[in-house]
């Protein structure tokens, strides 16, 4: 049986995927879930990943920011402020965002290049094909 990887944001809700593991960027590190995975729920990283490897082996996956993810039996449930699909980044739109930001010190900034580093290294990942 497969796992199913249902995604929500405020303003979208992604068709829940079934695959073989689901991987997600906790607030204290990387969690891969397969089926029969025990149940938790975790703080999702503000500059983080959720990535689906299909049974062929294929991956799929998305910058999100911050939220919580719950497992429970064979379904993970992440919901998050944002996600972006990693095909859909624009590496270069990204750079000049974070370059604009690099000189402030203040919280807000603090969170939105998390968010922005993250988009790049899942962009950087999904492109290179790697994890």
């Amino acid at each position: 049986m497969p796992v199913t990887l249902k995604l929500v944001t405020p303003v979208k809700v992604l068709p829940p995927k079934q695959c073989h593991q689901v991987t997600f960027t906790a607030s204290d590190g990387e969690i891969g879930v397969r089926q029969g995975h025990a149940p938790l729920v975790a703080l999702v990283g503000k500059g983080g990943m959720v990535e689906v490897i299909q049974q062929d082996g294929s991956r799929q996956s998305w910058a999100v920011r911050g939220g919580v993810a719950q497992v429970l039996k064979d379904e993970v449930n992440v919901l998050v402020v944002d996600a972006v699909e990693a095909g859909a980044i624009d590496a270069a739109k990204v750079q000049t965002r974070i370059a604009a930001l690099e000189g402030d010190t203040s919280a807000k900034a603090a969170d939105e290049l998390a968010w922005l580093r993250g988009q790049l290294l899942v962009a950087s990942r999904a492109k290179s094909g790697t994890r």
